[in-house]
Formats: structure tokens, C-alpha cells, sequence
């Protein structure tokens, strides 16, 4: 058999819609037998008696992953694919804009910034005639006391 040959009996064996049946049979069955698996499990939940025995099940079904999904799964892919599209249109669809009064806010704030301004009014008014900074004086006298001094020392040397 040619190599032309062996290709065209592949080609004509698997085609891409016959290996996406084959994808999907195959997910089917897996789906179908974590079903059982849980049909079987559930009487044994529903049976027992006590509170405990109940958490007991409950934490260790937990405790267990019954059902991984191959990453190429195609039953998960298209049922995401559709909540994804639903999703979209829902967030995209066009909502009319929301107008908020902020006039309440507005007249609090310029209540404050008013309130504010008066308070600074106050400092301002109360601290100017009042407050003389003692710098100046102090400076004045030290040039004094500088010049005595230098005078002194002069008189000093002189004698010396």
C-alpha cells in the first residue's frame, strides 16, 4: 500500500465532524458515569439515621474530587461559551444613564467651607493687633551689647 493510499484511508476513516462525535460520546460517557456514581452514593446519605454520620459523608465526599473534566472537554467548553455569551449581553446592553442630586452635598460642603473661613477670620483677627514679635527688640539690643563689647576690648588691648 502507498504512502497516498494510507492517507487517503486515514482521511476518509476520521473527519473532523466524526472526531468531534467521537470527543462528545466520550464525555458523555464520563458525565453519565459521575451520575451513577452519585445515584449510588445518594441512598446511602438519605438512609443513615444520625446527624454525624451525615457530616461524616458529607466531609469526606468533600475530601474526594469525583469528576475531573478532561482540559479538551467539550460539553464544559460550550456551556461556558454559552454563560459567557449570555454574561455579554447582559453587561453590554445599553442602560440609560443614572442622574444623581448632589445639591444636598453641594450646600453642606459650602456650609463648611463658610464655617471655616469664619474660623480663620477669627485667628486672624485676634492674633495680628495682639502678637509683636520680641525678634526685633532683641536684635536691636544684642547690636548694643556687640558694640560695648567691642569698645570694652579695644580699651583692653589698648592698655595692654
Amino acid at each position: 500500500m502507498s504512502l497516498r493510499n494510507r492517507l487517503q484511508d486515514i482521511i476518509q476513516q476520521e473527519t473532523p465532524t466524526n472526531a468531534y462525535s467521537n470527543q462528545l460520546k466520550k464525555d458523555i460517557s464520563r458525565v453519565e458515569q459521575f451520575t451513577r456514581d452519585c445515584d449510588r452514593v445518594l441512598p446511602t446519605l438519605h438512609d443513615s439515621d444520625s446527624i454525624d454520620k451525615q457530616i461524616i459523608a458529607l466531609y469526606d465526599t468533600y475530601g474526594r474530587i469525583p469528576y475531573n473534566h478532561d482540559k479538551n472537554d467539550t460539553i464544559n467548553t460550550a456551556t461556558t461559551s454559552v454563560i459567557l455569551q449570555e454574561l455579554i449581553k447582559k453587561y453590554t446592553s445599553p442602560k440609560p444613564p443614572t442622574t444623581i442630586d448632589l445639591s444636598f452635598l453641594i450646600a453642606q460642603l459650602e456650609a463648611n467651607n463658610k464655617e471655616k473661613q469664619k474660623m480663620l477670620q477669627t485667628l486672624h483677627g485676634s492674633l495680628s493687633p495682639a502678637f509683636e514679635s520680641p525678634l526685633e527688640s532683641k536684635v536691636e539690643e544684642a547690636s548694643q551689647l556687640q558694640t560695648e563689647l567691642d569698645e570694652f576690648i579695644k580699651v583692653i588691648t589698648s592698655r595692654i
